[in-house]
């Protein structure tokens, strides 16, 4: 397909710093599912708090309160605040609040053009009408373009919007006002019954099985997409619909983008360079995104306090393995593979850094394109984390494998093992992190994470060391290698 967008006056390019504005809300729900609901929308609502604030409210955090409680309090889902969002690993919220949660946290970003990609999947038929309404409530009140693709929409909602499109199979067989929709399908033999789903009626003038011919036409009404499109090019309709493509050179249009600039200017943080299209500082993102890995770690405890209590457990175990070993020359290698294996044991714990990276990608790109935060700034906040957890991990397994192996028994020696071992430790979970990052699929990557252990292991330096004597043909040991 070929062809040029326009966001008022402003082409695809020019619209770039403005991508916060420019939202849709995707069909599948990608949320963290230990985070509940309550947390979910303080992160959206915290990276969107305008810098200019409504004359009436003087704090920030105040005004960011009341914005969430009416984010929660407009899809009448307050009750779940406490409730983890959830996924189909994790107990959680029902289906249909999911969706809802995913249709305010697209709401908080306060767009001036949103797309709903099946926006009410999972939801009831009065929720969906009341989804709606707010929905054309929000563009007539506050000017937003929204475009909105629904299945089995009754008339209800039918009748909500200005404009139709249908599509069948990439052909463009109508677009134009709602009023016009189905009297030109009508014009062309279809039947709509009384009472019927229009939106129904609609897409099944294709369809044999559900398309009703009137007498006087069976000979001659459109048989298929092709000859519907060819029908609709020719039509007044078509006509109209073109002369809004003027609309982008027109002053109205350039007045209109002017103004925008100017709001989206006084919302944005005077901290940020005038071509990025957050909104909040970038320290403020650091802050908002550490305080969120802080709060995933904590809805999933469990598996924190496990993965915890094993490491002490193994560090028990290879405490006994090289326990009290011999000060002299026959304990060094003994010595030597303590320290080993508390290298190895950590670097092999940061592997599963690869797979959070694959379930946290979709969430970061949904982030990134509702221009809540840069992503360097996520990348940022998981490091800024990483620096306790990781305390937390090595410093007890070392201290007891150190002291149960008999290693050099003075401070400076411990620490600077205990130092070794962290950071080491801190450089493969950011290693592992960025195999995750660079490859496109799992698979790929789950392949060099292995590779990369492997030769960590194979070069790491500890090895058996080759050390025998080169014996000549009379017997002399003649080198020793």
């Amino acid at each position: 397909m070929e062809g040029d967008v326009h966001y008022g006056s402003l082409d695809a390019k020019q619209a770039q710093p403005y991508r916060g504005s420019i939202v849709i809300n995707n069909e599948e729900e990608q949320f963290f599912p230990t985070l509940t609901v309550g947390r979910t929308m303080d992160f959206a609502t915290r990276l969107n708090i305008p810098n200019a604030l409504p004359k009436d409210v003087d704090d920030r955090e105040d005004f960011r309160q009341k914005f969430k409680a009416f984010l929660l309090d407009s899809m009448g889902i307050s009750h779940t605040e406490d409730t983890k969002v959830g996924d189909a690993f994790v107990r959680g919220v029902s289906g249909g609040e999911r969706k809802r949660v995913s249709i305010i946290e697209a709401l908080a970003t306060r767009a001036s053009v949103m797309c709903w990609d099946n926006s009410t999947r999972g939801l009831d038929a009065s929720t969906a009408l009341e989804y709606t309404r707010a929905l054309r409530c929000m563009t007539d009140e506050m000017g937003i373009a929204t475009i909105v693709t629904l299945y089995q929409a009754g008339n209800g909602i039918y009748d909500l919007f200005d404009k139709v499109l249908v599509l069948d199979e990439g052909k463009q067989i109508f677009y134009g006002s709602r009023e016009q929709a189905r009297p030109f399908m009508e014009s062309l033999g279809f039947v709509c019954s009384d009472g019927a789903n229009v939106a129904d009626f609609l897409t099944g003038v294709t369809v044999p099985s559900e398309r009703q011919i009137k007498p006087d036409f069976e000979t001659r009404f459109p048989r298929n997409n092709v000859e519907l499109h060819q029908i609709y090019q020719q039509s007044d309709i078509k006509v109209a619909m073109d002369r809004e493509l003027e609309y982008p050179s027109t002053e109205e249009a350039k007045t209109n983008t002017r103004l925008f600039e100017e709001a989206v200017h006084l919302d944005k943080s005077p901290h940020l360079l005038k071509s990025s299209p957050m909104t909040v500082s970038f320290p403020q993102q650091v802050r908002a995104c550490v305080k969120r890995q802080y709060q995933i770690i904590w809805g999933d405890k469990a598996t924190f306090i496990i993965k915890q209590g094993s490491t002490l457990v193994q560090a028990l175990i290879a405490g006994s393995l090289f326990y009290n070993a011999p000060d002299n020359s026959a304990g060094l290698f003994v010595k030597g593979g303590s320290i080993f294996l508390a290298l190895l044991y950590n670097a092999l714990m940061a592997m599963s850094e690869v797979t959070d990276s694959f379930a946290g990608r979709p969430i970061l790109a949904k982030h990134k394109n509702f221009a809540f935060y840069n992503p360097a700034a996520f990348c940022i906040a998981q490091i800024a984390a990483d620096v306790p957890i990781l305390l937390l991990q090595v410093t007890p397994f070392l201290i007891v494998l150190y002291w149960m192996t008999a290693l050099k028994a003075t401070a400076a020696a411990f620490f600077t093992t205990w130092f070794v071992v962290y950071l080491v430790t801190f450089v493969m979970t950011a290693f592992f992190r960025m195999i995750g990052a660079a490859f496109p699929n799992f698979d790929a990557a789950s392949k060099v994470s292995g590779f990369a252990v492997t030769a960590l292991i194979l070069y790491n330096g500890y090895q058996v060391s080759l050390n025998f004597p080169l014996i000549s043909q009379d017997g002399a040991n003649i080198s020793r290698h």
